[in-house]
């Protein structure tokens, strides 16, 4: 049985998987409609600068909370917001 492909069929179809590409790429980067944001992150800046967290998750979100007053080294290892101590074996 020949297992072979043929050279014609070949080309053809690397040209169309070619040419897809090229559409594809051509009308998410380089079509005049194609406006990157480069804007927006000028007041995250000024509130990382200010020493502002730079994002505050919503008061239902569950992440790790810093400590509240009284908290402290008996809350984790340390008083930090994250438990860096491995668990015990």
């Amino acid at each position: 049985m020949k297992k072979e492909v043929n050279p014609v069929v070949f080309w053809v179809a690397l040209a169309l998987v070619l040419i897809v590409v090229v559409a594809v790429g051509y009308r998410y980067v380089g079509s005049p409609g194609f406006k990157p944001d480069t804007k927006g992150s000028e007041e995250t800046i000024k509130r990382v600068q200010e020493g502002q967290p730079m994002y505050q998750p919503p008061a239902d979100a569950p992440v790790p909370r810093p400590p509240q007053q009284g908290g402290g080294a008996g809350q984790g290892g340390g008083g930090g917001m994250y438990n860096l101590q491995p668990p015990p074996r």
